[in-house]
């Protein structure tokens, strides 16, 4: 998951063009490839920061998991909230899916956390 992080926002840092032609976005402006650096670069940047701070420091594990996964989970049902409104073909299932599935994975670790504390 922190690989994936951090792949993806130095990718959005480096290469926000190329990123915004993969999620079929068009920033017409420097101002919008600034939005692209900042919020994909940034926040899955400061992710990978705060799994490895959870990953290093146990004392900090439960509360970056439960951060993380509300993140996660409110950009999932973001995306749900989209599809309901939008009914858009190009939806992205894929991203909703991955998500979902780390929201819940963070979610099993806090509670693994909190078992064995």
């Amino acid at each position: 998951m922190l690989a994936l992080f951090a792949a993806l926002g130095g990718f959005a840092l480096v290469q926000p063009d190329a990123l915004a032609g993969k999620l079929s976005l068009v920033p017409r402006t420097i101002a919008g490839t600034a939005e692209l650096r900042g919020l994909y670069g940034g926040v899955f940047l400061s992710w990978t920061a705060l799994g490895l701070a959870a990953w290093r420091r146990r004392d900090l594990r439960a509360g970056v998991l439960t951060a993380l996964g509300v993140s996660l989970g409110a950009i999932a049902l973001a995306r749900l909230v989209s599809l309901a409104i939008d009914h858009d073909a190009a939806f992205n299932a894929p991203a909703l899916i991955t998500e979902g599935l780390f929201a819940l994975a963070c979610w099993a670790m806090v509670k693994d956390e909190r078992r064995r504390a």
